[in-house]
């Protein structure tokens, strides 16, 4: 596994992105017209719940994919805004996306990036799991945090 081409271009082969909307509800004010003191604390609570709505379909989506034995796989969260979330996987076995395709979270596509190189991400990525002993426990990869960009 310390080719780090040829396993960049396996995780980059099996690149997913998974759409999460934004969930309007919560940018709607329950006021017509807020105060404007009272804006900024809103908008704190619109972000929290988005986060933790974020948070809750990550941990979904990775709990099918251990449950279905697949644990060499990392991800990306990117966004936040007007589009919503996109929760990118990378996975080194390429059917861990018929798992993520089956789970009844947002919308998912082959690997849609906004705003990134994901090229760049994975080799990055790669390069800092091979400096940390991680690489060569592909049972541990999911244990990495996300970057959130």
């Amino acid at each position: 596994m310390s080719d780090l081409p040829t396993l960049a271009a396996t995780l980059l082969a099996n690149f997913a992105t998974v759409h999460i909307p934004r969930y309007e509800d919560l940018w709607t004010s329950p006021v017509a017209d807020p105060w404007p003191r009272l804006r900024p604390s809103l908008l704190s609570i619109a972000v929290a719940g988005e986060s933790l709505i974020l948070g809750c379909h990550r941990q979904w989506l990775h709990h099918h994919l251990l449950e279905q034995g697949h644990r060499a796989f990392f991800d990306r969260i990117e966004g936040g805004g007007p589009d919503g979330w996109r929760l990118h996987f990378f996975c080194l076995d390429r059917s861990a996306l018929s798992v993520l395709r089956g789970v009844s979270v947002g919308e998912f596509s082959p690997g849609n990036p906004a705003t990134f190189n994901p090229e760049a991400f994975v080799l990055r990525r790669l390069r800092q799991m091979e400096k940390t002993g991680h690489l060569g426990r592909s049972d541990e990869w999911w244990e990495w945090d996300s970057w959130i960009e």
